[in-house]
């Protein structure tokens, strides 16, 4: 993956997540995605203190306000409520 260190994001760590995600929530995230999961997911990995992806989702299966932590990141929620029908 472009611009982003294998040793602090690899391909198997997106794997992990698009797995844990789909288990969670029937989300699927393709291989597109990686930048994306990345991107969203890096405070949340930087804010827990430790030192890889890694690291953060083996504590996932123990936390489950975490776990919706990451679901809530990397989704995208749309409102349309009090909204014009054109926007």
């Amino acid at each position: 993956m472009p611009g982003v260190s294998p040793a602090i994001y690899s391909e198997a760590d997106f794997q992990r997540i698009a797995d844990l995600i789909h288990a969670a929530s029937g989300i699927v995230l393709s291989e597109r995605k990686q930048m994306l999961a990345y991107s969203r997911l890096a405070p949340l990995v930087r804010r827990s203190g430790l030192a890889s992806f890694g690291a953060f989702l083996d504590t996932l299966a123990d936390d489950p306000a975490a776990m919706t932590e990451v679901i809530t990141a990397l989704t995208t929620n749309h409102t349309y409520f009090h909204r014009e029908p054109h926007h």
